[in-house]
Order: C-alpha cells, then structure tokens, then sequence
C-alpha cells in the first residue's frame, strides 16, 4: 500500500492555468475578422445571383415578346374585340445616374397590317402593370437596388450610341418573320429604324455587370461584362 504526503495529495489537484488576456483578444479578433471574410463573401455572391437572374428574366421577357408575336398571340384590348398584334418590350431611360427600373412587355396596338411596320409602344408607363387600351400587357419593376445602367444601340455593327435620359428604344417582333424590328426614338426627333443590335446593360450596387443583346436577326444573347 502506497500512501502520499500531504504535499503531493495537493500538487496532484493543481489546475493548469488557462488563456491569457491578450491570448483571449486575439482570438477574438480573429474569429471576427474570419466572420466579416465570410458575411461580405456570402453579400457579394447573393449580390450576383440576384444580378444574374434579373439579366435572364430581361432576355426571357424579350423572348416572350417574340413567342407572343410569332406565334400570334390575341391581344384582349380590356373589352375590345381581340386583335393579333405584334408584341415588343420597351425600355426608357427616364432617370440619369443609373436609376431606371422598369420595362415593359406590350402589344403594339399602333401597328398596321398594311404597311406592316411596327410603332413602338403607345401606352402610358403609369398604368402598367395593369392591360389598358393602349398596349401595356405586364410592367417589370427591377428591385433589391439592381437597375438599368445604359443602353446602346448600332445601325451598322460596329459604331455603338447611348441612349440619354428621354430616348426609348423598342424590341418589337412580327409575324411570322422572328426577326426582331429595333426602333429607337430620340426625345427630340423621329424615330430610327433598321437597327442592327440593342444592348442593355444592368447593374447592381456592388459594382455588377451583366448584359443582355438583341439583334436584329431575332438572337437574343446573355453576357457578362
């Protein structure tokens, strides 16, 4: 039988000393600094799921446009008789400093099958989302701060043209051609015509960009940038 000294019975329950102050704040600062890594990593990537499915559901809207057009879809002008129209999306730059955040699907009521050119949008933007007489089929409102930042357009494929605050510009498609009809209209002035390719290109806060281009041919095309 073994028996210990007073001494020894004590040093065995002897507790080993734990962090120190400065040990303690510097792991703290770590964990927070690895969390902050983590939180503005998760933002950003939110930030561009969100800006990426804002683009396709621009280039899905646009391609709706041309299946309703293609395809003759009737046009129920809120009590009218039905009408086959050719269908269009419209953008306007109505704000400066990337503000714009809505465009607008609608039924090109304006059009004539006997010259069979389009005319653009006829409606008034205020009344979207609702259908009216004028056109407006569905209104696209952009949010969580995403917004449309410029938009350009070409006539010959290389030399490209901003719109400014004022000026619209009109994706519109025909039956049975699928091409698509691009027709822009200045705030002052008449409208152009025989447009090869439209870009839109949308932002988000952080700094995003993404773009969606039509061209004349009826393509319709998602791009980074």
């Amino acid at each position: 039988m073994f028996f210990f000294s007073k001494k020894q019975k004590i040093s065995r329950f002897k507790f080993t000393a734990g962090f120190t102050l400065v040990e303690l704040l510097v792991t703290i600062t770590i964990f927070v600094m690895l969390t902050g890594v983590v939180l503005f990593s998760q933002t950003k990537f939110n930030g561009t799921v969100m800006l990426t499915n804002l683009t396709y559901d621009t280039a899905l809207t646009i391609r709706q446009a041309q299946t309703f057009g293609v395809n003759i879809k009737e046009y129920d002008a809120g009590g009218a008789s039905a009408v086959f129209v050719p269908y269009g999306v419209h953008f306007e730059m109505t704000n400066p400093n990337s503000l714009n955040t809505s465009f607008i699907l609608y039924a090109d009521t304006l059009y004539n099958s006997s010259d069979k050119n389009p005319h653009g949008f006829a409606g008034d933007p205020s009344l979207c989302p609702d259908k009216d007489p004028n056109g407006c089929v569905t209104r696209y409102v952009i949010k969580k701060g995403n917004f449309i930042s410029k938009i350009t357009y070409t006539t010959d494929g290389t030399t490209f043209r901003d719109l400014t605050v004022g000026d619209k510009i009109d994706l519109v498609f025909v039956r049975p051609d699928p091409d698509a009809k691009i027709i822009f209209t200045p705030l002052s002035g008449s409208q152009i015509t025989g447009i090869k390719e439209a870009d839109v290109t949308l932002g988000s806060p952080d700094g995003g960009i993404r773009q969606v281009v039509v061209k004349s041919t009826g393509l319709i095309s998602v791009t980074p940038r």
